[in-house]
């Protein structure tokens, strides 16, 4: 398929299909896996970003569907079909797929509430594709670009930050992910394509979409797209060597502080202090996070368990949820659907709105909370052992494995030190 037939091709998909339907039954979704597309800039084909949709079941009144990203499965909460249109709520977060169903495509729209009501990305889908990015007939030998990568994002800018990409590559399909500072962009999948390099994610939450072209020093240097409201450029070399900042190291207590202390309420409106009772005499681990960040859910389903097996030895942890909703009804209803979809057994809190800036003011002990989630390990003296930025999450591969076996094993010092 020659470049230029297929961007026609993709404009005509998501600007002007539109289907309709006078048959009063319900459409048919099909079993199987969708090939699914966000138009994130709707004036140029080349920008769009593609995940799959896996059909689980397609029983009337019962649809099970999940988000695919390479080795990822993320269910949806709901999926519903009325009349010919199709509607799919994402879990947890406050997003939804709106759109006609008709036969082997659907067209429509997602909403990201999350934003607000106005932020919708165009949507559509095609059954049966199987690459994640379209491919072009072309005799170009295909790179290879598996392995560790030193990574600048907005190297041109003065908010400049670096990452560690690392990636498996076989023949033209590349799975991965960015490690950063504050955390890991989960599981990216893509293609090399000829001199570029293609890689995407969406996780209900963030619609990711990475570009780039292969130089012919084996640099990488392209474009990184967050949803249609963010974009920056970003540059990569190969290096086996390269290193991020010691996490246990961005965020610490003030001298003038040697405590932690608050109170905030949680879903039933209660009052929830450090100070409590409860707390007396136990390791607590503070969890500052937000029910609409991926990565905080990802160490949320780590803290279930570890407190599952640890309560009874002392183990006691507190959820600081920092939202993005000021709607007290909303805001206690999403941290309900948290504490139900881990079925966590500790304390989940509204602490404010989703701001590192309002964070930094509710906790002021802190000298600079960096990243969503941050967690402070608290001894059973109530002293401040360890402050951790950050959370690399099972789309890491052996990191996320290491940091699990060093959370365990430092969890269970602090709980035999009596």
């Amino acid at each position: 398929m020659h470049r230029k037939s297929a961007a026609i091709i993709a404009i005509t998909l998501i600007i002007s299909i539109a289907f309709s339907s006078c048959n009063k039954k319900d459409s048919e979704i099909k079993k199987g896996k969708w090939h699914c597309y966000l138009a994130i800039d709707e004036e140029n084909p080349e920008k769009i970003l593609p995940f799959f949709i896996d059909v689980v079941r397609n029983d009337p009144g019962a649809i099970v569907a999940e988000i695919r990203n390479a080795q990822e499965r993320l269910p949806f909460d709901s999926v519903w079909v009325k009349g010919d249109s199709i509607f799919m709520q994402t879990r947890l977060f406050d997003t939804q797929f709106q759109a006609k169903l008709k036969g082997n495509r659907m067209s429509g729209i997602w909403v990201n509430n999350m934003r607000g009501n106005d932020y919708t990305i165009p949507f559509f889908a095609e059954y049966g594709v199987e690459n994640r990015f379209p491919l072009f007939d072309s005799d170009e030998s295909i790179a290879d670009v598996s392995g560790k990568w030193q990574v600048t994002f907005g190297p041109e800018t003065e908010d400049s930050w670096n990452a560690i990409g690392e990636f498996k590559q076989q023949g033209n399909r590349v799975t991965g992910t960015f490690l950063t500072e504050t955390g890991d962009f989960r599981y990216l999948e893509g293609n090399v394509r000829g001199d570029q390099l293609l890689l995407s994610a969406f996780d209900g939450s963030h619609a990711f979409l990475f570009s780039a072209t292969i130089l012919p020093d084996n640099s990488l240097h392209g474009k990184f797209y967050s949803g249609k409201h963010w974009s920056t450029s970003w540059m990569a070399y190969k290096n086996p060597f390269a290193e991020l900042a010691d996490p246990e190291k961005l965020t610490y207590l003030k001298d003038d502080f040697d405590r932690i202390f608050f109170c905030f309420p949680n879903r039933f409106d209660e009052k929830i202090c450090l100070a409590d009772k409860r707390y007396k005499d136990k390791v607590v681990l503070i969890q500052i996070m937000g029910t609409w960040c991926p990565n905080c859910m990802d160490e949320t389903a780590l803290f279930a368990g570890l407190y599952e097996n640890y309560h009874d030895r002392g183990l006691e942890i507190i959820a600081l949820a920092f939202e993005k909703s000021n709607d007290k009804r909303t805001v206690y209803n999403n941290i309900d659907k948290l504490v139900k979809q881990y079925d966590i057994g500790y304390e989940v809190v509204w602490a404010g709105p989703a701001s590192k800036d309002e964070a930094n003011k509710v906790l002021p002990m802190l000298n600079n909370i960096v990243s969503y989630p941050t967690t402070i390990f608290i001894d059973r003296t109530g002293e401040v052992k360890k402050i951790y930025t950050g959370f690399m999450g099972p789309g890491t591969g052996t990191h996320y494995e290491e940091l699990v076996k060093d959370l365990k094993s430092y969890v269970e010092q602090l709980l035999n030190n009596e």
